[in-house]
């Protein structure tokens, strides 16, 4: 991209309402063999804690509604399923 032109993604409050590049992750704890603990650490350590929010599933919400409802916000740029099949369908 030609330095002259704008990415609305990465402008810290764009018209669309999208803050710089923050992202929405959903982690299912109990997915496989997983340890949510050290994937949470590997989180802290990859990304900036201010650049996601982090929704633990519980099992007992519908979890398209929940990411539906947090992408209608017009808050996140992205938005990442950490988990089984079950967190991703």
């Amino acid at each position: 991209m030609d330095s002259s032109e704008r990415n609305p993604v990465n402008e810290e409050n764009n018209e669309s309402g999208l803050q710089a590049q923050k992202g929405f992750v959903v982690l299912n704890p109990v997915a496989g063999e997983g340890n949510p603990d050290q994937i949470k650490d590997v989180l802290r350590s990859s990304l900036d804690e201010e650049s996601y929010d982090l929704y633990e599933t519980t099992g007992e919400e519908t979890l398209p509604d929940v990411v539906r409802a947090a992408v209608s916000e017009n808050t996140y740029a992205w938005v990442a399923a950490i988990g089984g099949d079950g967190t991703v369908s």
